[in-house]
């Protein structure tokens, strides 16, 4: 397990992308938010595309990573599931049931160590989890439904 502070053996360089929020003339916007991102104009008589498009951008260095290094990037892990969790949790926790159970497994270990707060503890596998969950909650209820219904002291 590597943990922050760990020597490790071997190249230990990364790099940072530096990108500039306007051109040379000051006149174009290369924000990510910028209204000229998926636009074109010409630039010493070629067609340029201008903007910046961070999306695109990490799934492209998501996908080069992956195969140099032959990493298995779970749902979790990957920038579009950021975005989604950012943006629409209801979907991203959506698509998290319906990833297969062993990486499931693993997503749900992963934002456990992250601390991320899960809506659901604990989803049933199995059917036999999902009756047990199903009585517990049964139970529950007629409990509450007896206490409401008398005058305890």
């Amino acid at each position: 397990m590597i943990e922050e502070g760990m020597i490790k053996e071997g190249d230990q360089r990364h790099i940072h992308v530096l990108v500039s929020r306007k051109d040379r003339s000051n006149r174009y916007s290369f924000s990510p938010g910028s209204r000229y991102k998926a636009s074109t104009t010409m630039l010493h008589g070629k067609e340029v595309k201008r903007g910046f498009d961070r999306d695109q951008f990490f799934k492209a260095a998501e996908e080069v990573f992956d195969r140099k290094f032959q990493y298995r990037r779970n749902y979790v892990e990957s920038y579009q599931a950021r975005n989604t969790f950012l943006k629409h949790p209801e979907k991203y926790f959506k698509q998290l049931l319906r990833l297969p159970a062993p990486e499931k497994k693993i997503a749900f270990q992963l934002l456990k160590e992250r601390g991320v707060k899960l809506p659901l503890t604990t989803i049933p596998l199995t059917s036999s989890q999902l009756a047990g969950k199903i009585m517990t909650k049964l139970k529950k209820g007629i409990t509450k439904a007896i206490h409401s219904g008398s005058i305890e002291l």
